[in-house]
């Protein structure tokens, strides 16, 4: 899907200024901007993290422990990595059964 900018979005930023197809973000200009291939990578990667950070009492679904959300927070795919390794050694063995036990799992119609 490609951004189309609105008229309120054109009065704002100027008719001439040029958006990423991709989040619609307006692109720096001026001589000290970086060239629209790096704007638009860097674009990507703060809304793909923007994605993996914690909302307000969103919980780790592998060890339930609430998620850190304040600014300057880890990401939850980092504070579950914590989470995991901050484990009882009696948790990994149970954990580390339960994943055996699943991965023994015969799929049905495969018997």
């Amino acid at each position: 899907m490609t951004f189309q900018p609105s008229a309120a979005t054109n009065a704002m930023f100027g008719a001439d200024c040029e958006f990423d197809p991709v989040t619609g973000r307006p692109f720096e200009k001026g001589s000290g901007a970086l060239p629209k291939e790096d704007q638009a990578a860097n674009f990507l990667r703060e809304r793909d993290r923007a994605a993996d950070m914690p909302k307000e009492g969103e919980r780790c679904i592998q060890t339930n422990r609430a998620f850190e959300f304040s600014s300057g927070c880890l990401t939850k795919a980092r504070q579950t990595a914590i989470f995991l390794s901050e484990l009882s050694p009696a948790e990994k063995a149970a954990r580390a059964a339960a994943a055996q036990h699943l991965a023994d799992v015969v799929p049905a119609g495969k018997a």
